[in-house]
This record gives structure tokens, sequence and C-alpha cells, in this order.
């Protein structure tokens, strides 16, 4: 990717953001056609994120796809608590619920139920302790994804990490390991995230 795209994708210095909501658009061909939002709260030792994607892909003013997730996710000390998201994929549900249990976590899902390892991470992709997990559980379906995850050159002041297997994406993480943008293709066209408003800096708080 080159460095007009990194530049879309969006930097902050970890040191100067704000609290509060961190946001991206979703930009495809040039056009924002969406949304993500992380809000996080703190309440004693623990984070509760309030995750929000909205997707509406229009053509001559038609909307032809919609996208919807909402996921909330319970965090202490470092520790995934729980996680209860729903997607409505143009007209299509699927959900994900996981617990965290003593030897594993309990998952739910549209795709999924059953146990996985406690060393799991989850496509939520703000938390970059995931980067050293071999699976992760979809945030969509409860479906575990096997994945390879391979570190890239820096470029324009970020690292990208590229996602393989059952996923294919890269993600752009700051020197914090603070997560900065995303680049995926779908329906042969590219999607970016970038970032609009660095909000809180979650690597120190979950």
């Amino acid at each position: 990717m080159g460095g007009a795209s990194l530049a879309l994708l969006g930097t902050s210095a970890p040191g100067h953001a704000a609290t509060g909501e961190r946001r991206f658009d979703i930009i495809r061909d040039g056009d924002v056609i969406g949304h993500h939002s992380v809000i996080p709260s703190l309440s004693g030792d623990e984070l509760t994120l309030a995750i929000d994607i909205q997707i509406a892909v229009k053509i001559l003013g038609l909307t032809v796809y919609r996208y919807a997730h909402q996921n909330t996710e319970r965090w202490r000390g470092g520790t995934l608590l729980s996680l209860n998201a729903r997607t409505d994929d143009d007209g299509e549900a699927a959900f994900c619920k996981v617990m965290r249990g003593d030897d594993a976590f309990m998952v739910e899902g549209s795709s999924f139920k059953g146990q996985v390892p406690l060393t799991s991470g989850t496509t939520s992709y703000w938390n970059a302790d995931a980067l050293s997990a071999p699976v992760w559980i979809s945030t969509q379906s409860g479906s575990p994804l096997a994945i390879d995850i391979r570190r890239q050159a820096p470029q324009g002041g970020l690292t990208p990490w590229r996602i393989s297997g059952d996923l294919d994406l890269t993600l752009y993480y700051d020197a914090a390991m603070e997560w900065r943008g995303s680049a995926f293709e779908a329906r042969g066209t590219e999607i970016r995230l970038s970032q609009t408003r660095p909000g809180m800096d979650l690597a120190a708080r979950r």
C-alpha cells in the first residue's frame, strides 16, 4: 500500500489522544460508506467497550447493501470477561456471545457453539495482544478462525500486520500498539478504515 493510502489510514500521537470515542471512516473507492466507532467506559478496574459499525453502499442514490454490527465487550486486567455482539449483514442476522470460563471461552454464535482456548483473540482488532494468538473468535458469528499473522516493514509511522488464513486483511498499529486503521478487499474492491477521531488509548487500560 502506498504512502497516499497510508495517509488516509491516519495516525495519532499516543500522548495526545483524547478521551472518549475512537472513530473511523469506512472508505470504498474514495467514498465514505460507513463508520466504525469504539466507545470505552471505565468503572473501577473494569473496561467496557461499545463497538458499532454501520455501512450503507449506494449506487445512483439507492442503497444496495447495508451492514450493521454492535458489540459490547467487558475487560479486566488484560482479560476478556464477556462479549455480546449482533450483526445484520444485508438482512442476514448473526450473533456471537462469549463468556470466560475457568479453562476456556464459552462461545455461542450463529455459526458455532462450544469452547475456544483462552489464548484466542477476537476480530475486534483494537486489542493488539490478539496479534500473538493463532485463533481468533469471529465477533460476527462466533466461529473460531485459524489465522497467520506477519509483521510488515513500518510505513508512514505505522506498522502493518498482514492477516491471512480464514481472514484476509491488513491491520495498522502505531508505536504504542494502538489500532489506527485497516485495509481489506470486499467484492473486488479495497475497503479502508481511516481514523477520524483518536479517542482513548486502550492498550494500557484494558
